[in-house]
């Protein structure tokens, strides 16, 4: 057995650190020899992080056990511990989930239970011997089952029953009492003190007094989950920010390659590259670029359209005329099964009006007429485009677009100089933000206020493709009247 004797949890962590990762100890050597040749060559960025990917990826040794676990898609980590999430928001911030269509449809017609019960739902029919019970406690020390076996305690109105469980690790909003008192008292209570309607017992009582009333009781029930105490913490959390607010930036050095591979890190401002540039002066990017499949061949090309059905061929030729009488931008959107032939038609309208715009592809590639997009990398690969998000630099995770700046944008207009059709596959994961952004995107780029900037949009998609996932509501009684929510 390999044993080493550690005192403390940071002896204890670098050991299995260090045990895990010692196959990996020459990486270091290949990624340097690589970086080498790198700085020897002309490397584009993209060219150079595909050479570092490749060197690790290839050179990485793998146990036979790990190879299994991921083959047959096994876990690689587990834990005893279970966590559980207590929902501590207010109730209309709380979110639930609609039971099955197979289990509404086996609801009678008067029933009003749509939402799966959760943890909340089991704590409020309890059973009366844990009446003394409090939310924190219920919690960690019982789960529930929808059968019948031994040791089980019912829940009120037959509900299903709770059974005792190991003790997890609890988790909660957590709100703090310097930014939100009504909250932090309201969570307060509601976790650490007993009662068994929300409404009644929380809602419409001063939270603040019931928790100064009992405070000796709720202190003595969150130091059961609790080693130290919030002032503690709050305490901890002041001097850490004031630390920082004190602590001097270190100085950058302008001329450090962004490849210096020994002083590389992930918050290092100095090699941070951000591809999808909002606007902000000073912020280094990518110059845009065109990713299109190219021309084919003239005995491919005949062989493509041969695929295509006798409705396919009759919309190509439509737009094909179109595109040769007139210079009135078009606006379709062609929606079909999976299956149907959507990304053959997407490469067989690209083939069919690329040789109508009777542009040289060898010629100049950074000035393509026409342009495949998708939301996701994967889609963009299937068609041979790139990603929306890459293609109009829109920033990630972001409801506002902000202006280019005046070098970013003179280069998107001199790249997209030729830009004609627009081409979007799988529309229906294209939200209303993205796809208003891409409209002043392209506005903003060619300098006109009209739709899209003047250019062709063709959206290719199925809307009956996704599904809602969550249903958003209120935890409010159901009174049989029309639901209302946000589907997402």
């Amino acid at each position: 057995m390999d044993l080493q004797f550690i005192l403390d949890a940071y002896g204890c962590a670098a050991y299995v650190v260090n045990y895990i990762i010692k196959t990996d100890r020459g990486m270091s050597e290949l990624m340097e020899t690589i970086l080498e040749k790198v700085r020897a060559g002309d490397y584009s960025v993209k060219d150079t992080l595909n050479a570092i990917t490749c060197t690790f990826y290839n050179n990485s040794e793998l146990s036979i056990q790990e190879a299994c676990y991921n083959i047959l898609q096994l876990p690689l980590s587990d834990s005893s511990d279970k966590c559980v999430f207590i929902p501590t928001f207010p109730p209309n911030l709380r979110v639930r989930l609609i039971k099955s269509n197979e289990e509404i449809l086996n609801l009678d017609l008067s029933s009003t239970k749509i939402f799966t019960t959760g943890l909340l739902d089991h704590y409020f029919k309890r059973p009366l011997s844990l009446d003394k019970l409090t939310l924190d406690e219920f919690a960690a020390n019982y789960n529930f089952s929808k059968k019948c076996s031994q040791n089980v305690l019912p829940l009120l109105d037959n509900d299903g029953f709770v059974v005792k469980t190991t003790k997890p690790v609890i988790r909660y909003r957590s709100y703090s009492f310097e930014t939100d008192p009504d909250n932090y008292y309201r969570e307060m209570v509601m976790l650490f003190h007993p009662w068994r309607d929300e409404t009644l017992d929380i809602l419409e009582k001063d939270n603040e007094k019931t928790f100064c009333t009992n405070k000796d009781s709720i202190g003595r029930v969150k130091r059961l989950f609790h080693a130290i105490d919030d002032d503690v913490l709050n305490m901890a959390f002041q001097e850490a920010t004031t630390q920082i607010d004190t602590d001097d930036s270190p100085d950058i050095d302008e001329n450090r390659s962004i490849f210096d591979f020994d002083n590389y890190h992930l918050n290092d401002p100095d090699n941070f590259t951000n591809v999808y540039d909002d606007g902000n002066q000073g912020c280094k990017s990518f110059d845009p670029v065109f990713v299109s499949p190219g021309l084919l061949k003239e005995s491919d090309f005949i062989s493509l359209l041969g695929k295509l059905n006798a409705e396919k061929r009759d919309y190509i030729a439509h737009l094909g005329e179109h595109f040769r009488s007139s210079d009135r931008p078009v606006y379709h959107f062609i929606t079909g099964g999976a299956g149907t032939g959507k990304s053959l038609l997407i490469s067989s309208i690209y083939q069919v009006v690329r040789r109508i715009f009777n542009y040289d592809h060898e010629g100049n590639p950074d000035c393509e007429s026409i342009m495949l997009c998708a939301p996701t990398g994967k889609a963009a690969y299937n068609i041979k485009g790139q990603t929306i998000h890459s293609a109009f630099k829109l920033p990630l995770n972001q409801k506002r677009l902000n202006s280019l700046s005046p070098d970013v944008s003179n280069t998107m207009a001199t790249t997209y100089a030729k830009l004609k059709l627009l081409i979007i596959d799988e529309c229906s994961m294209v939200g209303q933000v993205v796809f208003t952004m891409i409209d002043k995107r392209l506005r903003q780029i060619f300098n006109n206020d009209r739709p899209f900037g003047g250019i062709s949009v063709i959206l290719v998609g199925d809307f009956f493709q996704l599904k809602p996932v969550f249903f958003y509501a209120p935890v409010l009684p159901f009174d049989g009247g029309p639901l209302r929510g946000n589907f997402r």
